[in-house]
């Protein structure tokens, strides 16, 4: 069996709409272009609230993982999105790595978020995800400010060190500063004041110190037609012997637009 096999894709750039999606861990509504057997949300980029303004109408208050507060949660317990699939397997107190794909930059800030559920059934709330801030590798503090570029970012956390869980939900929020507005001491400036907000949630476990972490393997991958909703520009997509995929992307959006590939073959 071949331990890699490589595709390269040279595709046009097509016209980019929606915001941001969690690929690593992939996130609940993100999962399905991973290869996990979970239905897909093609509208993945799009967590925000229901909209600045629904937002706003409602105080600012949000669902968990970016649904409507007063619509139905699909990426919480009990909806179509959230059915308790592990996509990350770390140690507690390990630094790790977390990606976000930016396809329209509105400026702003990430933060990321932890809450030692341990029940799928069970929705998560914001006030367990309060409790658990995580803290930039670096030191800098919990606020990752992004540049005006579009794709992947790749930032480094660190667990805390006495958090274990068998299902952990990690919350990616990304406060946007693209709108004018008034600070709370009068200010008037670019990003102050009420944002838009998008987010995504995924699953995770983490183990006790000195544990190992277990290889998450789609299994919807091996040994068949993998699905890959791409389009961008110089896209090297690796997949290794494990099912899992290592990749390069340059100005990557993924739309509803689908290219077929062939998984490990003999």
């Amino acid at each position: 069996m071949l331990e890699y096999l490589v595709i390269m894709f040279a595709v046009g750039v097509g016209e980019v709409s929606g915001h941001g999606r969690m690929i690593e861990p992939p996130s609940r509504a993100s999962m399905f272009r991973f290869g996990y057997n979970n239905p897909p949300d093609y509208n993945d980029n799009e967590l925000n609230c229901g909209g600045f303004a629904v937002q706003q109408e409602l105080g600012g208050k949000c669902g968990i993982c970016g649904n409507p507060f007063n619509g139905t949660r699909h990426h919480e317990a009990g909806g179509r999105y959230a059915n308790g699939i592990i996509s990350g397997s770390y140690v507690s107190g390990q630094v790790i790595r977390v990606s976000i794909q930016i396809t329209a930059n509105h400026r702003g800030y990430f933060v990321f978020k932890v809450c030692p559920n341990n029940d799928v059934n069970r929705m998560a709330t914001h006030e367990c995800l309060d409790e658990y801030a995580l803290e930039l590798a670096d030191g800098s503090g919990t606020k990752y400010y992004i540049d005006d570029r579009l794709g992947n970012y790749d930032i480094d956390l660190t667990l805390p060190e006495d958090l274990v869980c068998s299902q952990c939900v990690l919350q990616w929020m990304y406060r946007c500063g693209n709108n004018h507005g008034t600070a709370e001491n009068g200010t008037s400036c670019l990003g102050c004041g009420p944002q838009e907000e998008f987010y995504a949630c995924s699953d995770i476990e983490i183990l006790a110190s000195g544990g190992q972490p277990v290889s998450q393997t789609p299994v919807a991958l091996v040994g068949r037609v993998v699905p890959l909703s791409i389009i961008g520009s110089g896209i090297s997509l690796y997949v290794n012997k494990h099912g899992r995929f290592d990749y390069f992307v340059r100005y990557l959006s993924i739309r509803q637009d689908v290219l077929m590939a062939n998984s490990l073959t003999q």
